[in-house]
């Protein structure tokens, strides 16, 4: 996140958007204003010039908007949409209000350091976690209350450093105890805090964890699947229908799709798109539009449009191309000489090239699900966000990460709690975190598995099964049957 200032304004805010990257940027209400034309950036097709080259051209001179402010509240801070009082959470939406570094997070309130987590209320730092309430350093839980260091738990009540526990109550790493045990010796541990956490960590390996993660799910391979029916190799899905090599499928319904990541709601028919808003249909290599999409192909930061190709910026627009307006005949003739030029060329059905991204691989999410060193990322045409290495002074409210931009986490060196999360770590007895708000999110993501499969045997009964958890792996890994005969 970047503060940059309005390029046809004054006004600051904070953007996706690097500073230093040359696509101009204003502020949503400028943006959506009358006080400029996307259309007068448009330009004749070049049938003497690849269609990329002057797709980058446009891409690179239409303004963009800070970001996509729909019914965001109180949230200068944060790149989402549909929340309220939160405070640098990304990716996140559903009415979440008064949390703060939460990704990827639903229908929660006052949750802190959480990803891929929803309907949850006073949870920290947790993971893969739906429908918990006061529930601490967890991942992979269901309906879980007053609990500590959970894994794999489902309608557990005050329990500490447990893992495949259902529904039970008053255990410490899954052994019972009274709750006059437990509460009394719940403070000894939490004094103890960081050999508690070990000591918890030490348990999961202890006990079978299932090959994939997901429930109510028909026909499907990957991992973090919901609810979801004819998927193939899809990771973080939920409610999805229909779909093959995708991530971040999370906001229900999307079917009908393939090579997609972080769609939105009500999505169908879609390509090769990312970051492809809610209410889209037919659609192919959508880049970081708004709603309402419908027909159009290779665009960017378009919204509430259709029949478009290779536009950017357009709103309530229809038979577009380069931002050029034609008529309905004029579009779909052209548009099919575009494409048997695009699949000459090897370009069609393909996205738009890694080195026309404005960002670096080490500052998107791409790095969290496909880790890459600098060199392995500049040799497959990605570019590369260098760590600004800036001493950090430890004045009054800030303090020092423990990490000291020593880690290849994009590290700020220093940070400071909002009143709110100290309140809530005060009235918790949570330690106060030592790590930076993007240190803190890779530990955290570290915590679940990454989106690629292997092929193995259940440690049971020897069948054969895909998992994300790779042969070296510590972890005992049962297959379905195996997992629900021992631990539901």
């Amino acid at each position: 996140m970047y503060k940059r200032t309005c390029d046809i304004g004054e006004e600051e805010f904070f953007t996706h958007m690097p500073p230093g990257v040359a696509i101009p940027v204003y502020c949503y209400e400028h943006w959506i204003g009358d006080g400029w034309d996307p259309m007068s950036y448009g330009k004749d097709y070049d049938a003497s010039r690849p269609f990329f080259d002057q797709w980058k051209e446009l891409f690179y001179s239409v303004p963009w908007t800070e970001q996509w402010n729909y019914q965001k509240v109180n949230s200068d801070y944060s790149i989402s949409a549909f929340i309220k009082n939160c405070y640098l959470c990304f990716d996140t939406g559903n009415n979440t209000e008064d949390s703060a570094y939460c990704v990827s997070v639903q229908y929660s309130k006052d949750c802190y350091n959480m990803v891929n987590c929803k309907r949850c209320e006073l949870c920290y730092f947790c993971i893969n976690t739906d429908s918990s309430y006061k529930t601490f350093f967890s991942r992979n839980c269901v309906s879980c209350t007053d609990s500590w260091f959970l894994q794999d738990c489902v309608g557990c009540t005050s329990c500490f450093g447990c893992t495949g526990l259902r529904n039970k109550s008053y255990h410490i790493f899954n052994e019972p105890y009274t709750k006059e045990e437990y509460n009394k010796k719940l403070d000894g541990l939490l004094k103890d805090f960081d050999g508690s956490k070990k000591k918890a960590m030490e348990v999961w390996l202890k006990y079978p964890v299932k090959y994939m993660h997901g429930f109510q799910n028909k026909d499907v391979t990957g991992d973090y699947i919901f609810n979801s029916a004819d998927l193939r190799m899809c990771f973080f899905a939920n409610g999805a229908q229909n779909g093959a090599y995708s991530q971040s499928v999370i906001y229900t319904p999307v079917k009908d799709f393939m090579d997609v990541t972080s769609v939105g709601s009500s999505v169908d028919l879609a390509y090769e798109s990312l970051c492809a808003g809610l209410q889209m249909s037919n659609v192919v290599a959508v880049n970081d539009c708004g709603d309402s999409i419908r027909n159009c192909q290779y665009i960017a930061m378009c919204t509430q449009s259709s029949d478009l190709f290779g536009c950017v910026g357009l709103r309530n627009k229809k038979y577009c191309i380069f931002n050029k307006q034609y008529t309905r005949g004029e579009y779909e003739q052209l548009v099919a000489k575009i494409k048997i030029q695009m699949t000459n060329d090897k370009e069609y059905g393909e996205f738009f090239p890694a080195s026309m991204s404005p960002f670096g691989y080490n500052e998107t999410q791409a790095q969290d699900y496909f880790p890459l060193t600098k060199e392995e990322a500049i040799k497959q045409g990605f570019n590369w966000k260098e760590q600004e290495r800036k001493g950090v002074g430890v004045s009054e409210g800030v303090i020092k990460c423990e990490h000291d931009q020593s880690c290849d986490h994009l590290c700020s060196g220093g940070f400071k709690m909002i009143p709110r999360e100290i309140e809530f770590c005060k009235q918790n007895r949570i330690p106060f975190p030592t790590l930076c708000f993007n240190c803190r999110y890779k530990e955290l993501v570290s915590w679940r598995n990454l989106p690629a499969l292997y092929d193995r045997q259940c440690m049971k009964c020897g069948k054969k099964i895909e998992t994300t958890y790779a042969p070296n792996r510590p972890e005992i890994v049962y297959c379905e049957q195996c997992y629900n005969a021992e631990v539901v």
